[in-house]
């Protein structure tokens, strides 16, 4: 057994420990790093550090139906996917050092994991749903050039302007880092809503990767600002093309200025709305000055 068999066997008991308990957060205070392995024996770790919720009705039984339901969820995984824990290699140390307490203990991963390493510098680009379509074309245009000049481009897949980078860096044959809002389950690609921009991602060698579990649950707030966090925990420079107040991609920027990471716009986007006053805020008129300004800050 390898230790990506393995993490898959930790992640389902995890899930699994977390419908026993009923408690995510007393569950992330028990598993910790010198903890982490005893989770591959589920019934002991339930009973050694959750004594108090040990008496269960047919425990045995209700175990074993817990246990063929998530490993049922976990086989629509999209084939290949890799589950990183924090506690491996590969996962990236930026995440444990910018999130803490709440860096995933797994992270999702389908595609190229080389782009995870620190030699590939890495720039995010976010935007909004409302983004205009002067703003998704400069973002593709944007996405193009970053890229040729040797950037790893980093992106959500939530909007038009997240589809348009990715199309960009499929066009110039250039690989990217995708960040999910949702698990990489087969059904990621065979939903018909931008199908063909899905398969894409798949024909480079582009790294996909979800902080959320395979299992059928509402998408919660803070699984939102988690995603947000990873996007800005993961680049030097975040840069912002379309924003609306209160959404996303400015909980992305406000992040990244509490990491005393710089967060490049438009000029008129910081004009146009209310946007948070730090030096790590800088503004462009030009795509010139824009590009000029990653370089100084790579």
């Amino acid at each position: 057994m390898n230790h990506y068999q393995r993490n898959r066997e930790i992640a389902i008991n995890l899930q699994i420990l977390e419908r026993l308990v009923q408690d995510r957060e007393k569950v992330k205070l028990e598993v910790d790093s010198e903890r982490f392995h005893e989770l591959i024996h589920i019934s002991d770790f339930y009973f050694n550090y959750f004594p108090a919720s040990r008496f269960i009705l047919n425990f045995p039984q209700t175990l074993q139906m817990m246990q063929r339901e998530t490993a049922v969820a976990f086989s629509h995984l999209l084939p290949q996917t890799k589950i990183i824990s924090k506690f491996d290699e590969e996962y990236p140390s930026s995440l444990i050092q910018d999130l803490r307490e709440d860096a995933p203990l797994f992270i999702y991963a389908c595609g190229n994991l080389a782009l995870l390493r620190r030699k590939a510098i890495k720039i995010t680009i976010v935007g909004s749903r409302s983004a205009n379509e002067k703003e998704i074309v400069q973002s593709k245009v944007l996405a193009s050039r970053l890229a040729q000049e040797g950037y790893t481009i980093v992106s959500g897949f939530d909007n038009p302007l997240d589809t348009s980078v990715q199309m960009a860096l499929h066009t110039i044959e250039r690989p990217g880092i995708v960040i999910l809002n949702q698990p990489l389950l087969k059904s990621f690609i065979t939903d018909t809503l931008q199908k063909s921009v899905k398969r894409n991602l798949f024909v480079h060698p582009n790294l996909l990767i979800s902080a959320l579990p395979p299992i059928q649950a509402p998408l919660l707030k803070t699984d939102i600002e988690r995603t947000n966090k990873i996007l800005a925990s993961l680049s030097k420079v975040s840069i912002v093309m379309s924003a609306k107040e209160g959404g996303h991609a400015m909980d992305e920027a406000t992040f990244c200025v509490k990491l005393h990471k710089p967060v490049i716009l438009p000029d008129y986007i910081r004009l146009s709305i209310p946007f948070l006053e730090s030096k790590y805020i800088l503004s462009v008129k030009t795509m010139e000055e824009l590009l000029l300004l990653v370089k100084q800050f790579t």
